[in-house]
């Protein structure tokens, strides 16, 4: 398990860049009014990303998140077995061995199937684990939660 790369998002490229690219040529500079440093549709997005990434799940809806993400890496892993899901994968970015999570779901689901991660967990950040890892995991926490299924 390592730590993810920086995610930004296509909306976020594009206003970076918009706000950086922006001079003289901007409207609010011809008012006299020097650009703003980032838009506040980027710092509320900004902080309603981290909020949502500091939320505990129950023990149950992590169950239920966590198969969402094992669904999500079949689906990946069906498409790697032809040569347009394969580049439909690279142009997607997906990795098909890979599945990324941020610390909180990734501390949550060692502390359900009570392990103890190889690595030290921040819960801010988001981390990349192998999906046979993850799978190890979520089957000894479903023992945990729900030992009848």
């Amino acid at each position: 398990m390592k730590k993810a790369k920086k995610q930004e998002t296509f909306l976020f490229n594009y206003w970076r860049d918009y706000w950086q690219n922006t001079g003289s040529k901007s409207w609010l500079s011809l008012l006299g009014k020097p650009p703003l440093e980032e838009p506040i549709s980027m710092k509320v997005a900004r902080g309603y990303t981290q909020a949502v990434r500091a939320q505990e799940y129950s023990p149950e809806n992590l169950l239920i998140h966590l198969s969402n993400q094992l669904k999500q890496i079949d689906q990946i892993r069906d498409r790697e077995n032809t040569l347009f899901g394969r580049i439909y994968n690279k142009m997607a970015g997906d990795n098909p061995r890979i599945v990324t999570l941020d610390g909180t779901v990734i501390q949550q689901l060692y502390d359900t199937a009570e392990q103890t991660p190889p690595i030290i967990i921040e819960r801010q950040k988001l981390y990349e684990i192998d999906h046979a890892e993850l799978r190890e995991l979520y089957k000894q926490a479903s023992k945990v939660i729900s030992p009848i299924s």
